[in-house]
């Protein structure tokens, strides 16, 4: 699969540097907020990622950081744009383990593709896909190529596989042109029971 300079890469999921830390390897450089408790863009694409997944991930726990240090891609010439983090009892990021054994469950966003709430705002669809896709990382879902290109869990996120949940509500749908993100490495999927 070729990837150009202007590919970027969503859903990477950073591994905890220390295990006996619970704080996330990109430690927030701003405040974190719960994905209940902000308004405006944050909070509408949280309401249509839980929408899509039917209940929120972590027990309704999910933090919300944007960073400004942001983790090195795997793959040369993209960049990060939006990755989770969470424990299990297995480890970090361990998608193995069953969803509701997640802990510390983290949305991180990257300040340089979306510096404020507003820039979220100015492209709601996009940050909406984002966030369902994200989401579905606290659902037990790794990225995958074995997904269909037009399902959110695909790794690279597109017009084809923008949820209908986002292009309602608040949502307009207008896109920016697609871009290529990146993925993880495929992992077994624990899906919720």
């Amino acid at each position: 699969m070729s990837r150009t300079g202007c590919a970027t890469l969503i859903g990477l999921c950073v591994v905890i540097a220390a295990l006996l830390s619970p704080v996330p390897a990109f430690a927030s450089t701003g405040a974190a907020v719960s994905a209940g408790s902000d308004r405006g863009p944050v909070a509408e694409a949280v309401a249509a990622a839980n929408a899509y997944w039917g209940a929120p991930p972590c027990g309704g726990s999910v933090a919300i950081r944007w960073q400004t240090a942001v983790p090195a891609s795997p793959v040369g010439g993209t960049t990060v744009e939006a990755w989770v983090s969470f424990l299990t009892p297995q480890g970090p990021l361990d998608f193995a383990a069953p969803p509701q054994t997640y802990s510390e469950c983290v949305v991180n966003i990257s300040r340089s593709r979306w510096p404020t709430r507003a820039a979220a705002a100015a492209e709601a669809v996009v940050f909406c896909q984002m966030m369902v896709h994200e989401f579905g990382h606290l659902e037990g879902y790794s990225d995958s190529l074995s997904y269909s290109p037009t399902d959110v869990r695909y790794p690279i996120l597109t017009a084809a596989n923008v949820p209908d949940v986002c292009r309602s509500g608040a949502y307009t749908p207008v896109l920016t042109p697609p871009r290529l993100h990146g993925f993880e490495r495929p992992r077994p999927v624990a899906r919720r029971r």
